[in-house]
């Protein structure tokens, strides 16, 4: 069975489509869309700023601005298992199970793409590249 094939298996009715949508995508855009429509009044460096005062760790403000998308994502295996009842695997593949093999050579494939344009640009200009690890800033680990 073809990867596309695989679209006629569970229930594809089409206003399960719509409500998958809606409920995934729909709602980030919608976010995205009163965010830029609603956020010319408010000075988003000022506010940015007393956040960071409050909360110094950019890694806890990494993790905030990622949860969104990782409860979507959760949102869409769900609707796929329960609503479309379709394996989380039938959105990957149509095989029995993941061919790793794969998997690894795209994962290679893009990283040598990556370091090959780092190392094209970083010849062309190797003044753009800044080195910006401070050893005597790292924190002792211990001490949380």
């Amino acid at each position: 069975m073809n990867y596309i094939q695989q679209a006629n298996k569970g229930k594809n009715e089409p206003w399960m489509f719509l409500l998958t949508f809606l409920l995934t995508a729909g709602l980030f855009i919608y976010s995205l869309v009163i965010f830029l429509f609603f956020s010319d009044g408010i000075d988003l460096a000022k506010q940015q700023q007393m956040l960071f005062e409050l909360v110094p760790s950019k890694n806890f403000w990494l993790a905030f601005n990622l949860l969104p998308f990782a409860f979507l994502l959760g949102l869409l295996f769900l609707l796929v298992k329960k609503l479309h009842q379709r394996s989380i695997l039938s959105l990957t593949t149509s095989r029995k199970k993941v061919d790793w093999s794969r998997v690894f050579f795209s994962f290679s494939l893009i990283v040598l793409i990556t370091l090959v344009s780092f190392g094209i640009s970083y010849y062309n200009d190797p003044s753009e590249v800044v080195l910006q690890l401070d050893p005597c800033k790292i924190r002792d680990i211990s001490s949380y």
